[in-house]
């Protein structure tokens, strides 16, 4: 009985273990995995380089072609090396972007995409752990080295990585003002044609009022 005792607890000591590792023996290995990053810590999981600041917590799954990243507290950027047929979900938000910056604070989660440079912010439910998304902007440039700063050990680093993405940040940007300008006009004519319909609407109950009461006095008249 004693033996029986000792091994389900052996076995139960063990499951513990394989749910909750440290990073140099699941990372990339086993799942699910969870690490700690005291410091920054970057590393390589399948075709992806994920890089997390001090004081982080990412936990790590695996569903046949599908890689679930669960960020619990802290910043992760994420840069996929090479393309793959994996899909991937970071906090079960589905991932387009390659590339991508993630902050994670209690209930509440911002996704940067570095592609789009747009930041998108959710409220966590933490009961059933779904991410509900609140709003989605584009990053001025000042909003943007805000945000990302936190992200880099040196501040070298920081400076090349501004410099790589100097460039694409600035076609975005032409492109959001384009985007803009054009729902600006579209805006601008949908409000004419409205004050156009509203006017016409006005001249036609003029001019029915009118009509009545002509007809109202020449009824009253030929009495």
């Amino acid at each position: 009985m004693i033996r029986l005792v000792l091994a389900i607890a052996f076995l139960i000591s063990m499951t513990a273990v394989a749910e909750i590792q440290v990073p140099e023996d699941c990372i990339d290995h086993a799942y699910p995995c969870l690490i700690r990053a005291d410091n920054m810590f970057s590393f390589k999981q399948g075709n992806l380089n994920i890089r997390l600041t001090p004081k982080s917590i990412l936990k790590i799954t695996k569903e046949n072609k599908q890689l679930n990243l669960e960020l619990l507290t802290g910043r992760m950027s994420v840069n996929e090396l090479t393309s793959s047929e994996e899909t991937m979900t970071v906090n079960s938000v589905l991932m387009e972007s390659s590339e991508f910056m993630v902050k994670r604070d209690h209930d509440e989660l911002d996704l940067l995409s570095l592609t789009k440079f747009t930041r998108t912010h959710y409220l966590i439910n933490v009961q059933e752990n779904i991410p509900v998304r609140v709003r989605s902007n584009f990053l001025s440039k000042s909003e943007f080295i805000d945000f990302t700063r936190y992200y880099f050990s040196s501040i070298k680093d920081f400076k090349g990585f501004l410099t790589s993405t100097e460039s694409k940040w600035a076609v975005e940007f032409q492109k959001q003002n384009e985007s803009q300008t054009k729902a600006l006009m579209r805006s601008v004519a949908s409000e004419e044609k409205a004050s156009e319909e509203r006017i016409r609407q006005e001249q036609e109950k003029a001019q029915a009022l009118k009509k009545a009461k002509e007809e109202l006095f020449f009824r009253t008249f030929r009495r």
